[in-house]
């Protein structure tokens, strides 16, 4: 085992093995897993020649953002908390369950691409979640992605990226909080890939420009922006992309990805007779609305009562967009839902990070590992 890593060290792991409700033997094995794709030199390279501020610690992006650098070389050479211990060891956990069961499979190789990387993730934890429940997934290069025979069930696995629009969108929220207006509008034109900090700040500036002149309108090539001054007790800042608002997209995005994932389950389509389900990974696209457990956080819900509120209707509308989708689709009779988890321990952390709902075009069930597989054999009939 490369001895570079500090968390490979007894003295360093072995006070933390409670926490994180894990054997050694369990430990030394699933990092062992990811220290095979990622080795301590390339990984350390690469974590040092990352420039700006190492502000992301999480193996997914947060709610409407992207990575701008590769999660899992930067896990591994930060200081070893155990938060940091909890994502490696759910990772490799996730990568010994799949390779044990099916072998490596091409998402192995990709996810050291830190453009495949999201994908190839998702690929893997899909095909842990199937293994575990004791059901024998068959891996395929074409769609569906994985088969399980006795059923006979295929699943195509996707994840929903955030779109470039969207991700600035986000950024500029924050960024225009400080800033002195009445009611101002940014539509965004932008559709190529950008550097999407480069963008922002310079939106951000010739919106301070704006204002600072007094002017009402500004027009650039990739962003137009508009001032009105008419008094009004509260400010208000609109983001659209075209005919579309921020908040008005998600449906959209979701339903273009199940219909692309239908388009190829179709075409690799072969005679024998099964349903398909498509896995679809949302965990960047919604934040968790809050559910107060606390005095404090009941404070904090009720302060914040219209962002959680709108986090609700976000949530009920991607819900929504995938029980229209599969109630019509000839081919794709389920979505499996990846969102995000509150967890409450070290071991959720590396157990149960992700809530996962099978969606069909009657009703909604969440499930885990050991009501997956007896949710699947009901999908099947």
């Amino acid at each position: 085992m490369d001895q570079g890593y500090r968390f490979l060290k007894k003295t360093e792991y072995e006070p933390l093995l409670e926490d994180l409700a894990i054997s050694e033997s369990d430990y030394v094995s699933a990092l062992q897993e990811v220290i095979n794709i990622f080795p301590f030199k390339s990984s350390l390279e690469y974590y040092r020649a990352t420039s700006g501020p190492l502000t992301h610690f999480d193996l997914v992006p947060y709610s409407n953002q992207r990575l701008y650098y590769h999660p899992v070389p930067i896990l591994l050479n930060v200081p070893p908390t155990v938060g940091i211990l909890s994502q490696l060891l759910y990772l490799g956990l996730a990568l010994r369950d799949v390779k044990n069961a099916i072998g490596k499979t091409k998402a192995f190789k990709n996810l050291i691409s830190l453009k495949l990387y999201r994908g190839a993730l998702f690929e893997i934890e899909v095909g842990a979640e199937l293994v575990r429940t004791g059901l024998k997934p068959n891996y395929q290069t074409t769609s569906p992605d994985y088969i399980i025979p006795e059923l006979p069930v295929g699943i195509e696995v996707t994840m929903r990226d955030v779109p470039l629009s969207r991700a600035v969108a986000e950024r500029l929220l924050i960024r225009l909080s400080p800033l002195n207006f009445k009611r101002l509008s940014v539509e965004l034109t932008i559709r190529e890939e950008h550097d999407i900090e480069e963008l922002v700040d310079a939106i951000i500036k010739d919106i301070e420009r704006l204002l600072n002149a007094g002017d009402v309108e500004l027009i650039k090539r990739y962003y137009s922006v508009r001032h009105d001054f008419t008094p009004s007790e509260n400010r208000r800042a609109s983001i659209t992309f075209g005919k579309y608002g921020y908040e008005d997209k998600l449906s959209e995005l979701i339903t273009d990805r199940l219909k692309d994932k239908e388009k190829q389950i179709r075409k690799h389509r072969t005679g024998t007779e099964m349903k398909y389900i498509a896995a679809l990974d949302i965990r960047s696209l919604l934040a968790l609305p809050l559910e107060p457990e606390s005095e404090y956080e009941r404070q904090l819900a009720e302060g914040n009562r219209p962002y959680y509120d709108r986090l609700r209707v976000f949530r009920k509308e991607v819900f929504i967009a995938c029980q229209t989708f599969v109630a019509k689709s000839p081919l794709i009779k389920g979505v499996l839902l990846w969102e995000r988890k509150r967890t409450k321990t070290t071991a959720d952390e590396v157990y149960r990070r992700n809530s996962i709902s099978l969606v069909t075009a009657n009703q909604t069930t969440e499930i885990d590992k050991r009501t997956l597989s007896r949710e699947l054999v009901k999908f099947s009939r």
